[in-house]
C-alpha cells in the first residue's frame, strides 16, 4: 500500500481530550451510583425495626410453645424449669371428662429477668450492700450447693440476694452494650414467639458478630466489673460468717466503695484494684478470719470468658467457679 493511502494518524491532543472526557463521564457515573447505593441503604429498615416487625406479626397468631430461656450452669445446677403443663382435676358433679384446672403463671426465667431489668428498664443499680445490712445471714450458694436456686429465689420473690446480685453485676454490664442487648432481645423474642427461624437468618449472624466485636472493645471494662463483683461476693461470704459485721461502719464503707467501683468501672485501674485487695484483706483480718476461711484468693483470675452465639450468651470466670461453682448462660433450650 502506498503512503498516500494510509490514514492520517489521530493527533495526540485529540486522544488526550477523548480520554479526559471518558474519565469525567466514568467518574460522574460512579459518583451517581454511589449516591444511589447510599440512599438505598439508608432507606432500609434497621435490624431492630425488622425484629420488631417480625415478632409483632408472629405474636398476632398462635405459635407452638418451646421450653423457656433458662440459666444453665456448668456444674449441672439448673434453675427449676418452668412447668408448661396443666393439672387435670375431675369434676365432682356430672362431668364425663376431666376438666383442666387454670394454667399456673409461667415462672420468670433468668433471661426474661435480665432483659427486663438491665435492658428494658435500664436498671444499673446493685443492691449487695443494702441486702447484707438487711439480711446478713443469707445462705451462700457454696453452702447450699445451688447458685441456680439463689438466682431463682431472687427472680420469683423479687427480693434481692447478695450472692445473686454480685454474680449478676458482670451480666448487667454486658447487657448494657447496645450490640449485645440487641442479641439478647432477639433471643428473648424468639423464645416468646416460639419461632426460632429469625435467629437462623443471615442478618442475625451479623448481629452476633457485631456483639462479639463490641465485647472485645469493652473487655477491660467488663473485667473490671468482674473483679469488683468477686470482691462483693467475698463481702457477702464474710457477712454470712459474721452477721454482726454487716452494720459496722468499716464494713459498710468498704462494701459501698466496691459497689461504686462495679457501677463505675471506667475509673478502675490496676493500682485501685491492688488497693481494694489490700483493704479487703485488712478487713477480713480485722474480723478475725483468714482469706481461706472466707474463700478469698487475691491472686485468682477474675477475667471474664464471654461467648456469644446465635443461640446463647454465656458469661464464665474462674471466680464464679470458685464462689458459685457455675457460670451464667442465657440460651434458647432445644425441645426435648
Amino acid at each position: 500500500m502506498s503512503d498516500d493511502l494510509r490514514p492520517d494518524p489521530i493527533p495526540e491532543r485529540k486522544v488526550r481530550k477523548a480520554l479526559r472526557i471518558f474519565g469525567v463521564v466514568f467518574s460522574v457515573s460512579m459518583l451517581l451510583l454511589a449516591v444511589v447505593v447510599v440512599i438505598t441503604l439508608l432507606s432500609l429498615p434497621s435490624t431492630s425495626d425488622l425484629r420488631k416487625r417480625y415478632f409483632a406479626a408472629r405474636l398476632k397468631r398462635p405459635t407452638t410453645t418451646v421450653p423457656p430461656i433458662q440459666m444453665q450452669v456448668r456444674s449441672g445446677d439448673v434453675v427449676p424449669e418452668t412447668s408448661g403443663s396443666t393439672r387435670s382435676v375431675r369434676d365432682t358433679t356430672v362431668a364425663p371428662t376431666p376438666t383442666p384446672a387454670p394454667e399456673q403463671p409461667a415462672q420468670t426465667t433468668l433471661a426474661e429477668y435480665a432483659v427486663d431489668r438491665f435492658i428494658e428498664r435500664g436498671d444499673r443499680s446493685l443492691r449487695v450492700c443494702e441486702n447484707l445490712m438487711a439480711a446478713p445471714t443469707v445462705a451462700s450458694p457454696v453452702d447450699t450447693g445451688s447458685f441456680g436456686r439463689a438466682i431463682q429465689d431472687q427472680i420469683s420473690t423479687n427480693q434481692t440476694n447478695a450472692f445473686a446480685e454480685a454474680a449478676l453485676a458482670p451480666l448487667g454490664a454486658l447487657l448494657q452494650l447496645p450490640a449485645v442487648s440487641d442479641v439478647a432481645l432477639n433471643l428473648r423474642d424468639a423464645q416468646d414467639t416460639g419461632d426460632l427461624s429469625f435467629i437462623q437468618q443471615a442478618g442475625f449472624y451479623s448481629d452476633v458478630a457485631f456483639a462479639a466485636a463490641e465485647v472485645f472493645r469493652n473487655k477491660p471494662m467488663l473485667d473490671a466489673v468482674s473483679q469488683h463483683a468477686y470482691h462483693l461476693s467475698v463481702m457477702a461470704r464474710l457477712s454470712r460468717l459474721a452477721p454482726t459485721v454487716a452494720n459496722q461502719s468499716d464494713f459498710v464503707n468498704m462494701c459501698s466503695q466496691i459497689e461504686a467501683g462495679a457501677l463505675n468501672p471506667a475509673s478502675t485501674t490496676v493500682e485501685s484494684i491492688d488497693e481494694e485487695k489490700s483493704q479487703l484483706l485488712n478487713l477480713i483480718g480485722s474480723m478475725g478470719f483468714s482469706p481461706q476461711q472466707v474463700g478469698y484468693d487475691p491472686a485468682l483470675d477474675t477475667r471474664l470468658n464471654i461467648d456469644i452465639t446465635p443461640r446463647a450468651v454465656t458469661v464464665l470466670s474462674p471466680w464464679m467457679d470458685s464462689m458459685y461453682r457455675s457460670g451464667l448462660q442465657l440460651a434458647i433450650q432445644p425441645q426435648q
